[in-house]
């Protein structure tokens, strides 16, 4: 049998019986300690210090500031290892208490006093190795208004690892405001980029499974985020980097709701940005859909309660502000307001003069009927060729890089060109009309010297 030794400060106790039933030693020096178990067998991995056993099986009393009432040591894996045997017991295999009321304590420690510990090293950690969907790895509590599990850290404060089931969960019942199932906080002041309060990591190379995810069982949010930055942010190398879904045949939530109570310029509620200069084609940084059957409903809305805009698109290079796409409508104007307006003051333009040769110009246009290819939809269309447009009036026409094929055509710019065409078809109307009339007038003063010299021929016929 091996040697358990047991070491007091006045007297070594060398026990080898396994009868023996109570041990008890205390001491006053600073630094030692009262009992001490060691096992100088390092070849078992199932070698024990001590071993204690009942209801409690070891229980250790600290009283000092920085004292521990049990400290585990080993070069091994575990410090302290604590077993509950009792299937239908619900008492813990490691139970730690504290009575202080000074700040940081703790009931249970577990520290990694390396610098340079190995790849996921824990101070401590809680492994539920059931199979089924009950039981948690780690579980916190707090009676009050405060935190279940907290955990402060240079990197990851608290970390959740699992192959089926939660990596980490957290749970209130309170009913005060803001209260929190899981909270996370950047207590800096000055964060480095890219920092996170919560952060949710799917490393899956599929579509399948969500970084971050939330849901409301009534119609609150399922995800909340407030900030003066950024309330919620999502990434995705391949997928959706925030995607909100409203799972009920009823109500009017949104899927993804943003807002802001900021009174500064280009203060933005919901912000899509893709980063990438050389994103694909059709790329979208916000994209709504409707997959109703119905004409009913929108896949974007936007909505302004003052004087404002709706929506906004804005396009700093050569593409579209707003760009619409329907089989019917493109867009399409319902509202009692202005169907469509431009921009437009004498205060905002200067060099202004009537359009030249306007009707010349409009000559050398054509209005044609066609089909549209089936890329654009294959459906019969109406309208100019961009091309000849293009020929006449470059300024309204966009062109690919290489300057001679068309992407599209300004129509509305045709307008003042056809009125100016139209303004000059009356000038020369009028002119023509002034000339008609001249002429009849003419001609009138020519008939009423007629009618009187054939009058006074007659008289003079006459003898009268």
């Amino acid at each position: 049998m091996k040697t358990l030794i047991l070491l007091c400060v006045t007297t070594i106790y060398f026990v080898s019986s396994t009868k023996a039933q109570h041990t008890e030693s205390t001491t006053d020096v600073a630094g030692e300690t009262a009992i001490l178990g060691q096992n100088t067998d390092v070849t078992n991995s199932s070698s024990i210090g001590v071993t204690g056993i009942g209801y409690t099986g070891v229980r250790g009393i600290g009283v000092g500031t920085n004292g521990a009432g049990v400290l585990g040591q080993s070069t091994g894996p575990i410090g302290v290892f604590g077993v509950q045997t009792l299937g239908t017991s619900i008492n813990p295999g490691v139970l730690g208490i504290t009575n202080s009321f000074q700040a940081d304590v703790s009931g249970v420690r577990g520290e990694i006093s390396s610098t340079s510990p190995g790849s996921f090293s824990a101070g401590v950690r809680g492994i539920n190795k059931g199979t089924g969907g009950n039981g948690v790895g780690v579980y916190g509590s707090h009676a009050g208004t405060g935190w279940g599990v907290y955990g402060f850290s240079n990197g990851t404060g608290v970390r959740g690892s699992s192959d089926t089931g939660l990596g980490v969960f957290g749970t209130t019942g309170s009913t005060q405001a803001d209260a929190s199932g899981v909270q996370g906080e950047i207590s800096s002041i000055s964060p480095g980029s890219g920092s996170a309060g919560v952060r949710g990591i799917n490393k899956g190379t599929g579509t399948s499974g969500i970084g971050v995810y939330g849901t409301h069982d009534g119609t609150g949010w399922g995800v909340y985020g407030l900030s003066n930055g950024i309330g919620v942010r999502g990434q995705s190398a391949l997928g959706t980097g925030v995607y909100g879904i409203h799972n009920g045949i009823g109500g009017t939530a949104p899927g993804v709701h943003g807002r802001t109570s900021s009174v500064d310029a280009g203060a933005v509620a919901i912000l899509g940005e893709i980063t990438s200069t050389l994103s694909g084609e059709a790329s979208i940084a916000i994209y709504g859909i409707n997959e109703g059957l119905t004409n009913h409903g929108g896949g974007v809305l936007g909505e302004h309660m003052g004087n404002g805009d709706g929506v906004i698109g804005v396009a700093h290079g050569s593409g579209a502000g707003v760009r619409g796409i329907g089989s019917d409508f493109d867009f399409y104007a319902a509202g009692v307001g202005t169907d469509y307006g431009s921009a437009s003051s004498r205060r905002w333009k200067k060099n202004v003069i009537n359009i030249p040769d306007a009707l010349a110009k409009v000559a050398q246009l054509r209005g044609v009927l066609f089909d549209w290819d089936e890329a654009h939809g294959g459906k019969p269309g109406m309208g100019f060729i961009a091309e000849e447009v293009g020929a006449v009036f470059p300024d309204i026409v966009q062109f690919e890089e290489n300057g001679v094929d068309a992407i599209g055509l300004d129509y509305s710019k045709i307008t003042p060109v056809l009125v100016e065409a139209i303004n000059t078809m009356r000038a020369e109307y009028l002119r023509l009309f002034e000339e008609q009339n001249r002429l009849i007038a003419q001609q009138k003063e020519i008939i009423t010297e007629l009618n009187l010299k054939h009058q006074k021929s007659k008289y003079e016929a006459a003898g009268r």
